[in-house]
């Protein structure tokens, strides 16, 4: 149950639609933009315009500030410029974590975020 729904037998993207974003181990990035890019990728469907495909790529140029906090709130503000292929691993899943936020969900489903960093035996 999600605020009074049963969301058992609903489809990943009408669960998403209820504000329950997933994120997996396996990173869900474009490796050929820059960390920058796949967040304003994910911002976009703020703006409607995520299937306007003939409008130039500066359009979503106001979406940059809000990219920035993104990637500063996960430690990436550095790595603004650099193409995710290049980014470690660690990085990546941090990016997944950016731009799953860029979703604004209420709630966010993480399968273990940094594999090999448990909370066994730090108190948690």
């Amino acid at each position: 149950m999600f605020n009074g729904f049963d969301v058992t037998k609903e489809a990943p993207a009408q669960i998403a639609r209820r504000g329950v974003i997933r994120s997996f181990q396996i990173s869900a990035v474009f490796p050929h933009l820059t960390a920058l890019e796949n967040v304003r990728v994910a911002l976009q469907r703020g703006l409607g315009t995520e299937f306007h495909f003939w409008r130039s790529g500066d359009s979503l140029n106001v979406l940059n500030e809000r990219a920035l906090e993104l990637l500063h709130e996960v430690g990436l503000e550095g790595f603004a410029a650099e193409e995710t292929l290049n980014l470690a691993y660690g990085r990546k899943r941090a990016l997944e974590i950016a731009t799953t936020l860029a979703m604004e969900p209420e709630l966010m489903l993480l399968d273990e975020p940094y594999p090999g960093h448990g909370t066994r035996g730090r108190g948690a």
